[in-house]
């Protein structure tokens, strides 16, 4: 069938050998379907869903160029936000810790109050902190409690500066930062 419901059968399709576990498959069908109906509404769904399955196989690299690609192609679709934070996942997950930090700190500026807007943070601050980089992680917090002083991000954040302190044996500031929190 070529109508919607055509359609929307050849995204299924893809969708359903992805959940059988049929990755390679699924993948292969999703690709059809975007070289098809790259038109369609559900493209977009079709080329995460590619990204997806290659993140899912730690195949990071693969992940990083077809997350790219939805990007490119979807730049303000739905997926769009989850793609770039995964991208900066990808980018950590293969030791390039500095485009993880750059790729997240993308995610918090390009989607501000996206709810992976904070998770990204809470990624960009883990890097930070993994690559001996404390400074720049309390900045990470001090950023966010400033912007948002009375929600509950700021109150994760100020005890996540408390625990970077304590984790880095700066007690005084530890003892401060637990105390205000």
């Amino acid at each position: 069938a070529k109508g919607p419901e055509g359609q929307y059968a050849a995204y299924q399709a893809g969708q359903a050998l992805y959940r059988a576990g049929q990755l390679e498959e699924a993948s292969n069908r999703l690709r059809s379907f975007v070289a098809r109906y790259s038109a369609s509404r559900l493209a977009d769904d079709a080329l995460f869903l590619v990204g997806w399955i290659e993140f899912q196989r730690c195949n990071d690299a693969n992940a990083i160029e077809e997350f790219r690609k939805l990007l490119g192609a979807y730049p303000d679709g739905d997926h769009a936000v989850r793609a770039l934070y995964t991208i900066a996942d990808a980018q950590y997950n293969m030791g390039d810790i500095d485009a993880a930090i750059t790729t997240y700190q993308q995610v918090i500026n390009r989607y501000p109050s996206e709810p992976l807007a904070t998770e990204a943070a809470r990624s960009m601050q883990l890097a930070l902190v993994g690559a001996g980089r404390t400074a720049e992680a309390i900045a990470i917090a001090d950023d966010l409690i400033n912007a948002n002083p009375t929600s509950p991000i700021a109150e994760e954040f100020a005890f996540k500066k408390a625990e970077i302190f304590y984790t880095g044996q700066n007690y005084t500031n530890a003892a401060s930062e637990l105390q205000a929190y």
